[in-house]
């Protein structure tokens, strides 16, 4: 699943090369995503944050080259119970 979704983003990078790109996905597909932006093993899926449900990630594209900026963030939301 890593790997069909880093493709699919991959694809949607290429396709759309400039501004910004909005992408709305489950939680367990993000955090395959960001896991492998952080180059960690599949063994730490789960690891914290928690992605909740309306969470924001932001990513950077430049230069070809993708750079995590924000992960998880709930600060929008009014209420967002710790898991």
């Amino acid at each position: 699943m890593q790997n069909r979704a880093f493709a699919a983003l991959t694809d949607i990078i290429n396709e759309y090369r400039s501004g910004n790109i909005v992408i709305v996905t489950h939680g367990v597909v993000l955090k395959t995503i960001v896991t492998r932006l952080k180059q960690a093993p599949l063994e730490e899926l789960w690891a914290r944050p928690f992605m909740h449900g309306a969470s924001l990630t932001t990513v950077r594209v430049k230069d070809g080259r993708l750079e995590l900026l924000v992960e998880a963030d709930v600060s929008h939301l009014e209420e967002v119970k710790e898991v």
